[in-house]
């Protein structure tokens, strides 16, 4: 029988934590600009950028966010025999002693934070492969708020001999495995979250009220969609004249993922139609702000990093954060809570 022995690693910008520290780019024309680490995340480099991360030295007005703390809270609780539990982040090593102090002072407890000091997806994939191979952990959970990173690391341990779990939290997705049982090798999608009908209506109520969407024209619905899509929208009207007379947001009934999760989706898609009623998405001609791209499959990744997508992403987390704020004083626990 396989002896378990257990890594769980935790990103801490965004995915931890939230904090207001922010990346100054530099930009080829002379141009400067603020991003905050969910853009950094999906920004694609440019020549003559330079980037800025000194305000990453420092830990600036932190804020828990609470549902991947209730998990932290839970793993290192499970006890520490056969389990590694680690911080690993892209922030420099001034930052290191830092990180340990807000998680003592948080969690009552002292773990390895390791700060590679660069942004590399892959470097974070090559630090988890060198624990898997050198030190021998067989069951890895890995959490990010990066695609990139996500991707990174579900790509370079997908084919190895361990169980894992790899947490893309901007989607959300994620990819499960497990090639000790070779009876169930590679990714695996088990769909074991029944979504919960009444939460998501409830859910759709206050998005649609605030973001003045124009509630006679569009329909929340379940159902099935093809392989990992979570949900989507389904839009009718003409093309010539453009017009859009009707929107139908469709969502899984079956989900690999929480309740929170699916009601992120949720946020995403109805933000989707936000962007058309505002004349900035064109969904018969696929184009942007006048821009046209070229069309992709849902599950093709070029198709996560169009425009609408990117915007989708990044103002979707702050809907759902909305929503929780909202759902606090109606009584509901918060899932983000400041520290003080």
């Amino acid at each position: 029988m396989t002896n378990i022995k257990k890594l769980r690693v935790f990103d801490f910008d965004d995915t931890l934590f939230h904090t207001t520290a922010k990346i100054l780019l530099k930009q080829g024309g002379g141009n400067f600009t603020y991003l905050t680490p969910a853009e950094y995340a999906v920004y694609e480099p440019k020549s003559g950028d330079v980037f800025d991360f000194s305000q990453f030295d420092q830990i600036i007005n932190p804020s828990l966010i609470k549902p991947v703390a209730k998990r932290f809270y839970k793993i290192i609780n499970a006890g520490l025999k056969d389990r590694l539990t680690v911080i690993l982040t892209a922030r420099g090593p001034k930052a290191n002693v830092h990180i340990k102090e807000i998680i003592h002072k948080i969690f009552k407890i002292d773990l390895p934070v390791i700060t590679l000091g660069t942004g590399s997806p892959q470097a974070k994939a090559d630090w988890i492969v060198d624990k898997i191979n050198n030190e021998g952990y067989n069951d890895v959970f890995f959490i990010d708020d990066s695609p990139k990173n996500g991707d990174a690391v579900y790509r370079s341990i997908k084919d190895l001999p361990i169980k894992y779990k790899v947490v893309d939290l901007s989607t959300p997705r994620k990819y499960e495995g497990n090639n000790l049982d070779t009876d169930h090798v590679g990714l695996s999608e088990d769909i074991k979250n029944i979504v919960d009908k009444e939460r998501l209506k409830k859910a759709y109520k206050f998005f649609a009220n605030f973001l003045s969407l124009p509630s006679n024209k569009v329909k929340l619905e379940f159902g099935s969609l093809d392989g990992k899509v979570q949900g989507k929208v389904d839009v009718k009207g003409k093309s010539k004249p453009y017009k859009v007379d009707s929107y139908i947001i469709i969502m899984r009934t079956n989900s690999p993922f929480s309740n929170d999760d699916q009601i992120k989706t949720l946020a995403h898609e109805c933000w989707h139609i936000k962007q058309v009623e505002d004349d900035r998405y064109n969904i018969v001609d696929n184009s942007w702000d006048g821009k046209v791209y070229p069309k992709y499959d849902d599950d093709d990744p070029k198709e996560r990093m169009l425009p609408w997508e990117i915007d989708a992403r990044m103002n979707a987390e702050t809907l759902y954060v909305e929503y929780n704020r909202y759902a606090r004083e109606k009584g509901a626990a918060t899932k983000i809570i400041k520290i003080n």
